[in-house]
Formats: structure tokens, C-alpha cells, sequence
């Protein structure tokens, strides 16, 4: 992950916040994001990003961040596929989320329903490509 992290600069816009897992694994992916972004004090743990949290609560929770433009959710397959997909359209599973991927997903509004549109997925090697 800190190889691939030197690559985020480059394909991510600056961000709101990073939301984390209180999980330790995510938690340091997390860290090490917001420190090749160079924003570690936007870094806020989120018990909804557990995953035992179904993604129609995440996004509940998304939703009071209306305000933001950029945000990072760092957290655990299968939930982050199943987010993912949620954000899409898609009440089941479509996009599986490796270790160390990247996605991105355009949001207009999580509600009533949420139809974003998927920009770009990258996985670990790409990003290490890229850096």
C-alpha cells in the first residue's frame, strides 16, 4: 500500500475526509493515504464502515456529509464491493473490491435513490504503475 499510496496524488482530487473501519488494517491503510495526501487530519473512523453495517446505512451515514465533495471510504471487502454497488444503483454485489484498489464513483445525491456513475477502478498494481 505505500508503494501504490505514492500514486494517489496523481488520480485523486484533493478530499473532504477519509472515512476508516476502526479496524486496525484499514485504519493504517487509511493513515497511509492521508499521508501521501497530505491531509491526515481529515481522517475520521466511522463504526458504519465495520463490516457488519449493511451499505443502506453507510449511506444513510453518507448522507450527512452532504456538504463534501471528495470522500474516501477505506474498509473491508465484502462491504466496500457491496457500497460500491449501492452507489451505483444496484442492490446486489456487482463490483468486488480487491486489497489496496481504488474507485472512484461520481454521486449527484444519495437520496432519494443513489445512481452515481463509476469513473475509474484501479487495482494495487496499477497504482504502483503510476507512482
Amino acid at each position: 500500500m505505500s508503494e501504490g499510496a505514492k500514486a494517489l496524488v496523481k488520480v485523486i482530487e484533493p478530499l473532504d475526509i477519509i472515512l476508516t473501519s476502526p479496524l486496525v488494517r484499514a485504519s493504517e491503510t487509511a493513515q497511509i493515504a492521508a499521508k501521501a495526501l497530505h491531509c491526515e487530519k481529515k481522517v475520521m473512523v466511522c463504526d458504519k464502515l465495520q463490516p457488519e453495517y449493511s451499505p443502506k446505512f453507510v449511506i444513510e451515514y453518507l448522507a450527512g456529509f452532504n456538504t463534501y465533495k471528495n470522500i474516501m471510504l477505506v474498509g473491508h471487502e465484502p462491504q466496500m464491493g457491496l457500497i460500491a454497488s449501492h452507489l451505483l444503483g444496484l442492490e446486489k454485489e456487482f463490483l468486488e473490491v480487491k486489497k489496496g484498489s481504488l474507485i472512484c464513483i461520481e454521486v449527484d445525491s444519495l437520496k432519494p435513490r443513489t445512481t452515481g456513475t463509476l469513473l475509474w477502478s484501479l487495482r494495487p498494481k496499477h497504482l504502483r504503475m503510476i507512482a
